[in-house]
């Protein structure tokens, strides 16, 4: 078994509690590299969720391994995995950890993720109010990018919100396509289901970060986002990914040499 996230591994495997759940299934992925982010991460998630883990390390058995189930004193349920992928490719984790979930809605959730503690009501309230008809929420992600040139990083730092859709119905079959900047908007709208705004806010810290790290996110990006350019068929699609390598391209260059 390879080296995984400590405290799951260390942590005792508790009954499951009778209460009422939260109706979310969190799936969240992180690779060997990103494992240290999970355990912030989990202390934002509501009590009596579902939380999907998948904790890749890199190998070419392309296994999926239940590790353990741990039940923190809050209700919440960890299940646990681990993989064993050469190539990372984001849909294909995401994918695994959708098809794994219990609960009614699916929010997806990366390891350097963080939600917002006074929103958890969300769960619980106007998240029941959605008519069938609704198949995906977009959430806003925010965070902030240092800038790369020597000195700057704070006084030149962008601030950003990205709209994505970040929870989804359980039991459509909705799923995701493409290695980075994977999509799940075109799986809810095949099926016709409609997606709509709501107030949940996430933040991504995980471009708060040194800038060797964040070029080499980036150009894993632009790999990634190159070869969906290059097997798009669809012309709407194959003009969206050729944003996305341009707009990769372009914050690589700023990196250089920095």
């Amino acid at each position: 078994m390879p080296d995984g996230i400590k405290f799951l591994d260390e942590a005792p495997v508790a009954p499951q509690v009778d209460a009422e759940t939260v109706p979310v299934s969190f799936v969240v992925i992180a690779a060997e590299s990103d494992a240290h982010y999970v355990i912030d991460l989990l202390k934002t998630i509501p009590p009596k969720s579902e939380v999907i883990i998948l904790w890749n390390k890199r190998g070419d058995d392309g296994s999926v391994v239940h590790r353990k189930d741990v039940t923190f004193a809050n209700g919440t349920i960890i299940r646990y995995y681990a993989t064993q992928w050469q190539e990372l490719d984001f849909s294909q984790l995401r994918n695994t950890a959708i098809g794994l979930a219990s609960r009614e809605w699916i929010m997806w959730l990366d390891a350097d993720d963080r939600l917002l503690i006074h929103q958890h009501g969300f769960f619980t309230g106007k998240l029941l109010e959605y008519p069938p008809g609704i198949g995906g929420l977009i959430c806003g992600c925010v965070g902030i990018q240092p800038d790369p040139r020597p000195g700057r990083a704070q006084e030149g730092a962008a601030r950003y919100h990205v709209p994505h859709i970040r929870l989804i119905r359980n039991g459509y079959g909705f799923r995701f396509t493409g290695r980075a900047h994977e999509q799940i908007g075109w799986a809810v709208q095949e099926q016709a289901f409609m997606m709509v705004e709501c107030s949940l806010i996430v933040h991504h810290v995980g471009y708060e970060t040194d800038a060797d790290t964040m070029r080499g996110k980036l150009e894993r990006n632009l790999a990634g986002v190159s070869a969906e350019y290059l097997n798009a068929t669809d012309p709407e699609r194959k003009k969206f990914w050729a944003e996305m390598m341009r707009r990769e391209a372009s914050n690589i260059h700023n990196y250089k040499g920095s």
